[in-house]
């Protein structure tokens, strides 16, 4: 365990500072998910306290002794035990809530069009939500609160079902995170990219499917651990020492996949900006991209001939490169495309540039 605890919080710490050290070769500004990861990271600490804690001098990971009439010997080192577990449910909780919430600032502050923002408002308001909810379904589980490592959360009439709370946040988790790791794939589908771009970009975003992956394989954990205590299983620490273990592998794993998609600028420079012009390049009406937010994300994927290679953040115009000329060295008039801020009503305004002496623009609307 003590191995463990250290490897994973070292991962967390490891990958956050990589995570602040890009945005420094950037020269991009903190933002909020920027700070929102941090608690998220102390958090996932506090979590490999609890784990050296009850390795130390509890039975996290140990067997429990049991009596000549087959009964748990409830001692000093099982109560600490129950003790860490307790605040490892805490810890956690937080830990996922305030990813999550990195996250969706993140997919904020790079995602301006009309369809995103409200995704993600709503998304916001739903993890603060989960998280405030089971935190103190978490933590007053059992009243008075030392019931839980005292009657070892059995005691009749003073805790809720327990096991149904853990089944509800450890299925609720997931479904969330399905649903954070989706949110940015319908826009980037719709982005005048190459295919191979397309992919790239989501496989940089489904980079948290990692935590979806560490929460389905905690979910079926916790079942198992459900199904033995139905038939009587009493190696209490033993039993549910996953209980403890799994969170945390949770937890940092949920921090280096909301932090792998800003860490490109240490692999590729920071001189490299092809990746930032082909996310730029979205023209779509749902889908405006913050350049400034976008700035960290610098790459070296040329952007392709064909899409759309001027931005600003506010729907101004946009220039195509035809597919059979090079970027490089094309310098005829091109199409104008104007961007509408509306998924529903998706317009362009066409302007045709003639290169004959004296024709007039003229402009259409489809």
């Amino acid at each position: 365990m003590y191995a463990l605890a250290t490897a994973l919080s070292l991962l967390a710490i490891v990958i956050t500072a990589m995570r602040f050290y890009a945005r420094r070769i950037k020269q991009a500004t903190l933002s909020w998910d920027d700070y929102m990861i941090l608690p998220a990271l102390l958090f996932t600490i506090g979590t490999a306290v609890c784990m050296f804690v009850g390795t130390a001098i509890g039975n996290l990971g140990q067997h429990t002794g049991i009596q000549e009439n087959g009964q748990p010997v409830f001692d000093h080192r099982l109560t600490v035990f129950e003790q860490i577990a307790f605040a490892t449910q805490l810890t956690t909780t937080l830990t996922f809530g305030f990813t999550k919430l990195s996250v969706l600032l993140f997919y904020k502050r790079i995602f301006n069009g009309t369809f995103v923002k409200p995704s993600v408002w709503t998304m916001i308001a739903v993890v603060l939500v989960w998280t405030v909810a089971f935190f103190f379904a978490n933590l007053f589980q059992c009243w008075p609160l030392w019931i839980d490592w005292t009657g070892f959360g059995s005691t009749v009439g003073n805790c809720i079902n327990i096991n149904m709370v853990y089944l509800a946040q450890a299925w609720s988790d997931v479904l969330t995170d399905l649903i954070i790791l989706t949110l940015p794939l319908p826009c980037i589908w719709v982005m005048q990219l190459p295919v191979r771009h397309k992919v790239a970009v989501s496989g940089m975003f489904l980079l948290g499917g990692l935590t979806v992956g560490a929460g389905i394989a905690k979910l079926v954990v916790f079942n198992k651990i459900m199904q033995e205590e139905n038939v009587g299983f009493l190696d209490i620490s033993y039993m549910n020492t996953p209980l403890v273990y799994w969170p945390m592998v949770e937890s940092s794993i949920g921090i280096v996949g909301a932090c792998l998609p800003l860490l490109r600028p240490l692999f590729v420079g920071a001189s490299s900006n092809g990746f930032m012009r082909s996310l730029k390049s979205v023209k779509i009406a749902s889908l405006n991209l913050n350049e400034d937010a976008l700035k960290q994300l610098g790459g070296d994927w040329p952007v392709a001939p064909g899409s759309t290679t001027a931005f600003t953040k506010f729907g101004s115009e946009s220039t195509m490169v035809p597919s059979n000329a090079e970027y490089s060295s094309y310098d005829h008039p091109a199409h104008k495309i104007y961007r509408m801020d509306s998924l529903d009503s998706l317009n362009f305004a066409a302007e045709n540039a003639a290169r004959s002496h004296g024709s007039r623009r003229t402009e259409s609307y489809v």
